[in-house]
């Protein structure tokens, strides 16, 4: 199921094969990576540095949701911050819950980020980055922008609807980074097991010492 979404993905976009077209040497490339990041993970890390390996990009905004209808509970943004600050924010020209940004994405639409963004990276190309399950509930308000090329993360077998914006790149999920998921994490913290799967020791060690995820 899944390699006949994906295939069938790179037929109808345009593509011959998985994979970001990078932009040509002189051409400024960013990538834009949103979630709800409660807690994130290893996976998430390998994502953002596959995407921004394939498409040369010099910088990369890891995008904060405010809320979510799918995870009501989810750990207020702050402390989202500060582990998202942890996993992603020691790589090379990754920003991390930039107020401006984050603030603009309350939507969920991408047209005020390329706004904002717009005027930091002139004439740059954005990569929007997202997960089939994002793509599958229809979470994101795709727009018609020549400077936005989508970027779709292939994991799971969720049935996806093609939308007709502009999702021309593919990625498919690193194999031993599969087993990730946010889920994992929480559920081995309230367990209280030794070893947490797929968390950096900073992200643990920030964990238990807030005591997040845990019942009194």
């Amino acid at each position: 199921m899944l390699r006949r979404a994906v295939l069938l993905a790179c037929c109808l976009w345009g593509m011959s094969g998985p994979g970001i077209p990078a932009e040509p040497p002189g051409k400024s490339a960013c990538v834009l990576y949103s979630g709800t990041f409660d807690p994130p993970h290893l996976g998430h890390l390998g994502v953002l540095r596959l995407a921004m390996s394939q498409t040369r990009a010099d910088c990369a905004y890891v995008i904060l949701n405010q809320s979510s209808r799918y995870k009501p509970d989810m750990l207020p943004y702050r402390t989202r911050q500060a582990m998202a600050s942890l996993v992603f924010g020691q790589d090379p020209g990754v920003v991390v819950g930039d107020p401006a940004v984050d603030q603009a994405f309350t939507s969920f639409d991408l047209k005020p980020v390329l706004a904002v963004l717009r005027q930091r990276h002139p004439g740059a190309r954005f990569y929007a980055v997202m997960g089939d399950d994002v793509l599958s509930r229809g979470l994101v308000d795709f727009i018609v922008d020549p400077d936005i090329t989508y970027v779709v993360v292939f994991r799971t077998n969720f049935e996806v609807t093609l939308p007709s914006a502009p999702v021309r790149s593919l990625l498919i999920y690193p194999r031993e980074l599969q087993v990730c998921s946010s889920s994992r994490i929480r559920a081995a913290v309230a367990q209280r097991q030794l070893t947490v799967p797929c968390a950096s020791p900073p992200l643990v060690d920030f964990i238990r010492r807030e005591r997040l995820y845990v019942t009194p």
